[in-house]
């Protein structure tokens, strides 16, 4: 009734391909008839620029990928516990592109967090690298949460895989319990 809502729609770039038109039409039909809700709608920018209708907001932020002087400036703050992923940072081109993403430089500081240069996520082709790296991201993250506690590594895994799967069928991209 007061219109105090604050709605923050992410994942419009995941709805179905054929009703994103509908979808926006509908968003901007409760925009007018709600302008003092706040409202945020989410989307890949070239899955936005394919669809005919716009959204009718105040504004739009469009979020760029890290730059490599940003990606160095953190690096440099986090000191020496980075100071192993620093060095490889800079030699290694596959790992500079990975980084200009929040997420993927996250998951790279936490495998990195406290390690030495000389270690097997080195070593192999830039796929190989990339693929040592997620699994000692995975081995972290259950080292973290203390799954292995509860679970054998081998197990979970197994779990993961086979919801990767499930949803790649489904062409889902969020898990929900």
């Amino acid at each position: 009734k007061e219109e105090q809502l604050l709605l923050l729609l992410d994942g419009l770039d995941e709805v179905k391909i054929e009703c994103r038109n509908a979808c926006v039409k509908e968003l901007n039909k409760f925009i007018q008839t709600n302008s003092s809700t706040e409202i945020v709608v989410c989307s890949r920018i070239k899955d936005y620029e394919n669809i005919s209708e716009r959204l009718k907001l105040q504004g739009a932020i469009y979020i760029q990928p890290l730059r490599l002087e940003q990606i160095n400036q953190y690096l440099d703050k986090a000191g020496g516990q980075l100071g192993a992923l620093k060095k490889i940072f800079q030699e290694d081109i596959v790992l500079q592109e990975l980084a200009t993403s929040p997420l993927n430089l996250s998951i790279m500081s936490l495998v990195y967090q406290d390690r030495s240069a000389s270690n097997e996520l080195q070593s192999g082709s830039a796929e190989e690298r990339l693929k040592n790296l997620f699994n000692a991201y995975i081995e972290r993250m259950l080292l973290r949460r203390g799954t292995t506690q509860k679970y054998k590594k081998k197990q979970v895994k197994q779990w993961l895989i086979y919801l990767a799967q499930r949803m790649i069928q489904k062409s889902q991209t969020i898990f929900i319990i």
